[in-house]
């Protein structure tokens, strides 16, 4: 193997490692970020339901995953979205909730199975 050959397998090492520590520094930081996000869902999905804000309140971060109280009627229509989760192959069900000071929500009813799906939708 004559010389500039090995210069050039080195300095490939030399890069390809360069480029395997910042892959491994980027897992490390984003090994972080999933651990906050799980410890704040888990914090506001099992916290307490409060009141809604009003419909003018601007939303944060603070607002993800938040229990809101609601009272309301469920519109007759509901919106079957395609999804594919851990359960398999289905349909998010989403249904408008008229709220009683006149505003309307979208509210997530679950997951369904293809085979729960109610006839023509």
């Amino acid at each position: 193997m004559g010389r500039a050959a090995r210069i050039a397998l080195i300095v490939s090492a030399a890069l390809a490692s360069l480029g395997f520590l910042a892959l491994a520094a980027w897992q490390v930081h984003r090994l972080g970020w999933k651990e906050d996000l799980i410890a704040r869902v888990e914090r506001q999905v099992h916290a307490a339901p409060v009141a809604a804000p009003p419909a003018s309140a601007a939303v944060s971060q603070a607002d993800e995953y938040r229990r809101v109280r609601l009272s309301g009627r469920f519109e007759p229509r509901e919106a079957l979205v395609q999804a594919t989760t851990e359960l398999g192959g289905g349909f998010w069900v989403l249904a408008p909730l008229r709220l009683d000071d006149g505003g309307t929500v979208l509210v997530n009813r679950g997951f369904v199975p293809p085979e729960q799906r109610a006839p023509g939708q």
